[in-house]
């Protein structure tokens, strides 16, 4: 039925349209317009009758909607002074309690001042003892560097002796008394 109305309005409109008029070029055309103001009309009927139940139902979903958001945005309000007159007693409560907080806070960094000298004084008597350890042994690597220097000059000495006193017949003498000495060892 719907379609049928389409239908003939459009070819109702082609048909005036067709028509055109002679006469007088300068006139104004009262059938032109009063045509274009029917098929204008029954555009209107048209809309207003195929347009009408989804437009109210347009209208009533954003009504919906606009209902719904203003529930979720009264509940936000709600909350919101909720939690303004908690913030409102909780700092109350602070600031009743400043000084108590105050107090607190001046023992609490007494009492670490007291901890920081405290350990101040363990690490200080630690890197002594460290220090006197540290000294003992760079004193006794000292004590065997002159030592083994004392012992190289000494076998140095005695070899420029030994080279230089001992003589070609004591020589092989001790020569032929160590190879006797490996032979023994060897058996």
């Amino acid at each position: 039925m719907k379609v049928m109305i389409i239908v003939l309005s459009m070819l109702a409109t082609v048909a005036w349209a067709a028509g055109g008029g002679h006469g007088d070029p300068h006139a104004i055309p009262l059938k032109a317009i009063a045509i274009q103001a029917f098929n204008f009309g029954v555009l209107l009927l048209l809309l207003a009758y195929f347009l009408k139940k989804p437009i109210q139902s347009l209208f009533a979903d954003r009504g919906e909607q606009y209902e719904a958001h203003l529930k979720v945005a009264q509940a936000a309000k709600e909350e919101a002074e909720k939690k303004k007159t908690a913030i409102k007693e909780r700092l109350q409560t602070l600031t009743e309690t400043a000084d108590q907080s105050v107090q607190k806070a001046k023992a609490d960094a007494e009492e670490l001042k007291h901890q920081i000298i405290a350990d101040a004084k363990n690490l200080a008597r630690k890197l002594e003892e460290e220090a006197h350890r540290t000294v003992d042994y760079e004193a006794q690597k000292a004590v065997a560097m002159i030592r083994q220097e004392l012992i190289d000059k000494s076998l140095s000495e005695s070899e420029k002796h030994l080279k230089t006193e001992i003589n070609k017949d004591d020589q092989k003498r001790l020569q032929n008394e160590f190879v006797s000495k490996i032979q023994v060892v060897q058996i």
